[in-house]
């Protein structure tokens, strides 16, 4: 199916649940998730649950379940968290969901590449090449204009490396003197730590979390 069949052929209007994770917030200071739920409203989706829940792995993943045995809701949009942390359990509670599987089938929402659900996200990477997984948050998020990327890199680089390929694909990102922390597979490291294949890295700016 070509993308403009699956554009015409997918929903107009997606009905969404949206979670925001915090110790904090309440409905009038949560204005990540206030803000998520005006651009659905703005590209014609749907909000058809909201809820706050607190910064603890079971909590997180029972709202989770909640949201996702509702037959009125196509899609679960989590956001909030401590950042990357110990204390931060958004991330951990995710990852006990299968999410691919849950897409089996259901070619009408997406971008046309679910048809194979088992697919690895990154894909395989060429000889003397691998690939890793970054993500961005805050400040980084809006220069990039993405939250997440896979980047083919050479075997052996370090993260101090992969940064400077990113500012390379994202000019917006190579800002004098700007500061960071970097995480590994939820490990900090430092910019001289050596990456693997499908790692996943973390670029975390001054100021991150809820």
């Amino acid at each position: 199916m070509s993308v403009h069949e699956h554009k015409e052929k997918s929903k107009k209007s997606i009905r969404c649940f949206v979670i925001t994770v915090s110790d904090t917030r309440d409905e009038m200071t949560d204005t990540s998730g206030q803000t998520i739920k005006g651009f659905l409203t703005e590209e014609g989706h749907q909000t058809t649950g909201y809820r706050i829940v607190k910064d603890e792995p079971a909590e997180i993943e029972s709202l989770i379940n909640e949201a996702l045995g509702m037959g009125e809701v196509d899609a679960v949009i989590v956001n909030g968290g401590t950042g990357i942390a110990p204390r931060d359990g958004t991330y951990g509670a995710r990852q006990d969901f299968d999410l691919f599987a849950g897409l089996q089938g259901r070619g009408d929402v997406g971008d046309g590449k679910i048809d194979s659900p088992r697919d690895p996200p990154h894909g395989f990477a060429a000889a003397g090449k691998m690939k890793v997984r970054v993500k961005f948050f805050a400040i980084l998020r809006e220069r990039t204009g993405t939250s997440e990327v896979a980047k083919e890199i050479a075997e052996g680089s370090t993260v101090a490396e992969l940064w400077r390929q990113l500012q390379k694909d994202y000019p917006r990102l190579d800002v004098p003197g700007i500061r960071l922390l970097y995480a590994v597979n939820q490990d900090y490291v430092g910019v001289d730590h050596q990456l693997k294949d499908k790692d996943e890295v973390v670029f975390v700016p001054p100021v991150s979390g809820g």
